[in-house]
């Protein structure tokens, strides 16, 4: 089954290796309305999703560091509303303002404690640094005498976010989570596969189950991870001849200028892993301009421009060649309320980077979007998976990019695939995948395959065309759109503990929909009859009421079960 994941900055989640779970993320986040909804952490915000399996494997544990002689100040365990002075960090005066938001919708509108970290530059002004709402620690990761910043909330998201002074003097944020997905053989969404929590005495930090975070998976080293980690973002630039460094705006970079980093590429196929490139963006105001700059490990410069303003991200992969990487630049559209993207594909030749193929965010065809991934293809060579807007009902229809020998082409699947979750016996999830190839009348659109998983094995299919279904409605397929948008009805309707679904599967007035109810016994979902779709449900009573239009005023039949576990139609009256 497929499966899907939001871009690299160090305020949002950032992706897997693996396409199949990024493919699963993207579903998750436009289906959201659809089901129980999830956390969504999207720039700033917790993102939840599907949960992810396989950590059983993930006993191992790491050597801790000797913990530190000191013990650490309590500012940075519990400090005090107001502003406080947190002496030198990062090579600056730093302070941090603890204020408490009383009213805040991500969190049922409880008290929510905010901390937001400053640094002072050598001119005196200010620079916001970073914000979250759990207090953070210096420590002292890589060696230098010189404490990083490590802001870490296990509760809410279990990030793990490393604010570090490079020794160009550059002040950089990087995401340690993937690291430790690395450290640890794993692979998925970080933030769906594992939380973090630091332990400041000794430098660690306890890895945990997102699933279940009273389950200790390992303990890492902080510098190990640190070191580990190969991109992020650029919060300070290196300080000019004036001694000065040039800010990138985190609080609100449309309107100033962003700056990624990566490094550990190979771009030139010599030398190994030893190249290294930032994506600088500039906003409106200070040249609204995009400048990849790499620095192969000759020392050699190559640099490429864009005009106006993005949020870049990078996806080295070896689409071309095995013997070097080909850079994927992703070009996240500012103001867009969809995250639309466009990506430009380059590779080092000849002293330059060269444009190799452009896939456009908005033309005729599609709406490209961001969280494309890579993906293991043929000939040893890795493809490019990029999803394109279908509409905001419904997952994006994916497209890979392939190199065919001479040129990059970009071939669409042709469909989208919806997923939902299914609560059934033994306290197993299994997922509904819905699948939609779109013809030229939307409203017409319906799903052609409809699969039962459960994780990556394939219990059932259910095939519209050898439905038969009786004959109190004509069936119009499995409907993909509806004006109600009660396409899929996920519910326990037998009143037996387990969930059921129902399929719309007419387009007139009383929304008819096709319901499977789950079987214990024969470990499947099979048909059991049609029912309008106003349909209300009494557990006390095991009671079933739908609404049925035939004239006005509709009908309202009431449904019971009886000890054979059979729908029984035991009243029917005119509607109030």
């Amino acid at each position: 089954m497929p499966k899907a994941a939001p871009p690299n900055t160090p305020f949002s989640t950032p992706l897997s290796s693996s396409a199949r779970e990024v493919e699963e993320r993207i579903r998750n986040i436009f289906q959201y309305k659809k089901k129980r909804p999830p956390l969504l952490f999207f720039v700033l915000a917790c993102i939840l999703a599907l949960s992810c399996g396989g950590l059983v494997s993930c006993q191992a544990r790491e050597t801790a560091e000797t913990p530190g002689p000191s013990p650490l100040p309590s500012v940075w365990t519990e400090p005090e509303l107001g502003t406080t002075s947190l002496g030198t960090v990062l090579g600056y005066p730093m302070t941090v303002t603890h204020t408490v938001e009383e009213v805040n919708q991500w969190y049922d509108y409880q008290p929510v404690h905010w901390y937001d970290y400053q640094v002072q530059l050598p001119d005196g002004t200010w620079f916001h640094l970073t914000g979250g709402n759990a207090p953070s620690f210096p420590l002292d990761l890589d060696g230098d005498g010189q404490e990083e910043l490590i802001t870490n909330d296990p509760v809410n998201g279990g990030y793990l976010f490393a604010y570090r002074r490079y020794p160009d003097g550059s002040v950089r944020a990087l995401d340690l989570r993937d690291a430790a997905m690395d450290r640890l053989g794993l692979t998925g969404e970080g933030y769906l596969v594992l939380n973090l929590e630091v332990r400041p005495e000794d430098k660690t930090a306890a890895v945990r189950s997102a699933d279940d975070p009273t389950q200790e998976l390992a303990v890492l080293s902080l510098s190990q991870l640190l070191a580990e980690t190969r991109s992020g973002d650029i919060l300070l630039s290196a300080p000019g001849e004036d001694g000065m460094p040039e800010p990138f705006y985190s609080e609100n970079p449309i309107d100033g200028s962003t700056a990624y980093f990566y490094q550990g590429l190979n771009l030139d196929g010599a030398g190994g892993l030893d190249d290294g490139l930032v994506v600088t963006s500039y906003g409106p105001d200070v040249g609204n301009e995009t400048r990849v700059e790499v620095t192969l490990g000759t020392g050699e410069v190559l640099t490429w421009t864009e005009p106006e303003f993005y949020f870049p991200a990078a996806l080295p992969g070896y689409l071309s060649r095995a013997d070097r990487q080909t850079l994927v630049l992703e070009l996240d559209v500012p103001y867009s309320s969809y995250g639309a993207a466009f990506y430009v594909v380059l590779e080092a030749e000849g002293g330059a980077l060269l444009e190799q193929a452009r896939l456009e965010y908005n033309n005729d065809e599609q709406s490209l979007l961001a969280y494309a991934c890579l993906q293991d293809g043929a000939d040893g060579l890795q493809e490019l998976r990029v999803p394109a807007l279908y509409d905001k009902w419904h997952t994006p229809i994916w497209n890979t990019l392939t190199w065919n020998g001479a040129q990059f082409q970009l071939v669409s699947d042709g469909f989208f695939t919806d997923t939902y979750s299914l609560r059934v016996s033994d306290g197993r999830t299994l997922t509904l995948s819905l699948r939609c190839t779109p013809g030229e009348d939307y409203s017409t659109d319906s799903y052609d395959q409809i699969q039962i998983w459960e994780g990556d094995a394939l219990l059932q299919t259910i095939s519209p065309s050898a439905s038969q279904l009786d004959s109190r409605a004509p069936f119009q397929g499995f409907l993909a759109n509806s004006p109600s948008m009660n396409i899929v009805d996920i519910r326990d309707i037998n009143f037996d503990g387990y969930e059921d679904f129902g399929l719309q599967c007419d387009t007139s007035h009383n929304e008819v929909h096709a319901w499977f109810i789950w079987d214990g016994e024969a470990g499947a979902y099979r048909y059991l009859t049609l029912l309008g779709g106003q349909l209300t449900l009494d557990s006390e009573t095991r009671q079933l009421e739908e609404v049925w239009w035939i004239d006005d005023p509709a009908v309202v039949n009431t449904y019971v079960w009886d000890e054979d576990g059979q729908l029984q139609l035991v009243d029917s009256r005119l509607q109030e």
